[in-house]
């Protein structure tokens, strides 16, 4: 059964997926697409403070990349499924991490600064190193080819 038709959660789903569809108007004009994990994104900390903007700019590329060019689309995908798991994995791991949205008043200044250098300075290297990285790959690949530049040896970071 599918979980989107289980009688026990089926109004909730609807429920969510109006909340959904309300916040991210451009996820309506899909038939077929599956929101509700992107509930989250509108009740979750810290996935509530995420740029919606940033999410509808990102789901319009890939649309346009998947009706322009889907081969590139696929074979990017299929090259980085590996690091694109990891990266969605890191990201849902420093997402359910107790250190968003807290109150580090608690610490003295030495304690404040071990907690920030331990717990987000390590966090946001994981998020630039492993998740922005992937994502922002994809952007990058796409603007050298359509300036007729090679790919190979691409760094984005510099």
């Amino acid at each position: 059964m599918i979980v989107s038709d289980c009688p026990l959660t089926r109004d909730w789903n609807i429920y969510w997926n109006e909340r959904i569809y309300k916040q991210f108007p451009i996820l309506e004009e899909q038939s077929d697409a599956k929101c509700l994990s992107l509930k989250e994104y509108l009740v979750g900390i810290p996935q509530k403070f995420y740029s919606a903007t940033t999410f509808e700019n990102y789901y319009l590329f890939l649309l346009l990349l998947q009706k322009d060019v889907p081969n590139e689309l696929v074979n990017f995908l299929k090259e980085n499924a590996h690091e694109i798991d990891i990266a969605i994995e890191t990201l849902n791991e420093v997402n359910g991490l107790d250190i968003h949205d807290c109150n580090i008043e608690g610490f003295d200044e030495l304690g404040s600064l071990r907690f920030i250098e331990n717990s987000i300075h390590y966090n946001y290297l994981q998020l630039n190193e492993s998740v922005f990285h992937k994502f922002i790959l994809l952007i990058a690949i796409n603007n050298r080819k359509k300036r007729g530049k090679p790919t190979d040896g691409l760094d984005i970071y510099n």
